[in-house]
């Protein structure tokens, strides 16, 4: 009989699915660095590693209750699947507006807001790149998340109108 053993793939490891469920994580501008999730720990360079009471890589929910389109201020709110630490405004990536405050919240949930570009139709676009805040608990990085909302701050124009006596 064969002794199992683990493959080890450009410093991942692999396990055979009948032992483990594994799912392999990359991180946009991180060091390269393979991890693996396997039940309750983690599997990376270091080696196989026990994450009490994690939950693996923080994952994030990007969402605002702005009405849709808006042509108003955006309260963005940001949700971690659990506490993280490090995150900075300046690295919250938006297209077609500006921040028009600081980054507020800790622990699991930040918020900060946003004016869209003026005189624009279209969507402004939210993005939290992979490993800009680390998990409290274990230190891996979060994942990537983006986030799309309608806006339409263009000026209204009058096509044509028709003038009868003072009624248009």
């Amino acid at each position: 009989m064969r002794a199992w053993m683990p493959w080890v793939v450009a410093g991942v490891v692999l396990l055979p699915q009948t032992s483990a469920q594994a799912q392999q994580t990359s991180f946009e501008g991180g060091d390269g660095e393979g991890v693996v999730s396997v039940g309750g720990g983690r599997v990376d360079a270091r080696g196989p590693r026990a994450v009490a009471g994690s939950r693996g890589v923080p994952s994030v929910t990007i969402t605002s209750t702005a009405p849709r389109p808006t042509n108003e201020t955006l309260r963005i709110d940001v949700q971690f699947s659990e506490s993280v630490t490090g995150l900075h405004i300046s690295e919250i990536s938006l297209t077609n507006g500006v921040r028009v405050s600081p980054l507020r919240g800790s622990g699991a949930n930040y918020n900060f807001d946003v004016e869209p570009n003026p005189d624009f139709k279209g969507n402004l676009v939210v993005v939290i790149p992979a490993g800009v805040a680390q998990s409290v608990q274990s230190n891996d990085p979060n994942t990537r998340r983006e986030e799309s909302f309608p806006v339409d701050t263009e000026v209204p124009t009058l096509d044509d109108a028709v003038v009868d006596d003072d009624q248009l």
